[in-house]
């Protein structure tokens, strides 16, 4: 064989050997490019399902949030309603407080008209002077006293105090209020003749609805007196 021909055949064998490493080399790229892909595209689907599970969740929370936002409605409607509620009772306890004010004062009217319908009422118009005498002082009254009530004032009378200029009880006794039981002369010989001055116990009279007797009535008494006090008394029942 001659040189040439063998140097062919090295050729040749290099030659494939060549190829068969960069078929090797080319096939071990390639299968490490097909794992990466793989690896790439099982990355890509993890990817893709954890975005999925992340906007599950993400609605899961959206709905929670609109769950917590209507329940803060709820409450705040609530809270309304129950302002609104107590605003309404407090108004309305308002009302009630004033019927029954009303009530109150309508109750003590009808009472009142009640009371006058069937109680007297005596007023007095009365002028009072201390007079010098020669014995005796005397404490002259006159005037009239009138029943204005709606009912007879039974043991009517004028209670009498009288005081001296130092403070000393000189009059304490109750003129009896009786039509024509008395005049001057009666009145004044009743209390004369206990002179120096006691308690008069005198039989006191009845005064009906309407009517109006006249007092004409001098009282002795020792010493002057400066300080006294007129007043009509009764009952209202015999």
């Amino acid at each position: 064989m001659s040189k040439l021909a063998i140097n062919k055949r090295k050729l040749l064998a290099t030659s494939v050997t060549a190829i068969l490493i960069v078929t090797a080399v080319f096939s071990s790229l390639l299968w490490n490019t097909n794992n990466q892909t793989n690896d790439l595209k099982t990355q890509n689907t993890k990817l893709n399902n954890e975005n999925t599970a992340l906007a599950d969740q993400n609605n899961a929370l959206q709905s929670q949030i609109n769950q917590l936002q209507n329940q803060e409605n709820l409450v705040q409607q609530n809270e309304n309603n129950s302002q609104n509620n107590t605003q309404e009772l407090q108004a309305e306890n308002n009302n009630l407080t004033a019927e029954l004010s009303s009530l109150k004062e309508q109750t003590a009217n009808l009472q009142s008209q009640l009371a006058n319908l069937t109680t007297a009422n005596l007023v007095a118009e009365l002028k009072i002077l201390d007079a010098t005498g020669y014995q005796y002082n005397d404490l002259y009254i006159s005037g009239s006293v009138g029943n204005t009530g709606q009912g007879t004032a039974y043991n009517a009378g004028l209670k009498v105090t009288a005081y001296s200029a130092q403070g000393i009880l000189r009059i304490n006794m109750t003129i009896p209020l009786v039509i024509g039981a008395f005049g001057i002369d009666a009145a004044t010989s009743a209390v004369a003749s206990t002179l120096p001055y006691q308690n008069v116990s005198l039989a006191l009279g009845n005064v009906g609805t309407g009517v109006t007797l006249p007092v004409d009535v001098g009282i002795f008494h020792y010493d002057a007196v400066s300080n006294w006090t007129v007043t009509p008394v009764w009952t209202n029942q015999p």
